[in-house]
């Protein structure tokens, strides 16, 4: 999962593994900053859970893969949408 980093969440489970963030604050895939609704730091767990959210369980949604495994890799440790791709 390539985004702006992914946080523990229940629909995971175990099924979140450890992953990368891009520079020398290397938080193994989680979100750096934020923490409000709607900001970046909430946009990885809600593509991740598109992908991965379980099924047998009465929360939010179902994942398309609910099986799957996330890897998270955060590409934007700053915050920024701009991530390591700013010059």
């Amino acid at each position: 999962m390539i985004d702006q980093g992914v946080d523990a969440h229940e629909e995971f489970g175990a099924r979140l593994l450890p992953g990368k963030t891009v520079g020398s604050n290397d938080t193994q895939g989680a979100p750096i900053s934020g923490g409000t609704e709607g900001n970046s730091k909430n946009h990885g767990v809600a593509c991740a859970g598109i992908i991965a959210a379980a099924h047998d369980n009465s929360l939010g949604i179902k994942g398309i893969a609910p099986n799957s495994y996330i890897v998270p890799v955060n590409i934007s440790p700053d915050n920024n949408s701009q991530g390591f791709f700013q010059s």
